[in-house]
């Protein structure tokens, strides 16, 4: 759809108009002024993942969270920024609580 290092403020809000999960390794998404903005703007739901887990533990970090992020979904709109742990929590980000 868009190709590599596209910058996340052209894609970010086409993906959240399609209802979509945004999951990224990026922690400092929630850190950089236009990227927050962007985010905000489009309500996009962003999902982030620890940048040190490997496939496996990424994959199983999702699949613990999914029922949370059902839950969380379902009680409200995004924006919804969160941050998930290893063993599939879901944490807070600072400026998304």
């Amino acid at each position: 759809m868009y190709p590599p290092l596209t910058p996340d403020v052209e894609w970010l809000p086409e993906v959240a108009s399609k209802g979509w999960i945004i999951l990224t390794k990026d922690a400092k998404i929630s850190r950089r002024p236009a990227e927050v903005e962007a985010i905000r703007s489009a309500g996009a739901n962003v999902l982030v993942l620890g940048a040190t887990m490997d496939r496996v533990q990424l994959r199983d970090a999702v699949v613990a969270a999914m029922p949370r992020i059902a839950r969380a979904m379902a009680k409200r709109k995004g924006p919804l920024v969160r941050r998930i742990t290893p063993d599939g929590r879901l944490g807070p980000i600072e400026g998304f609580e």
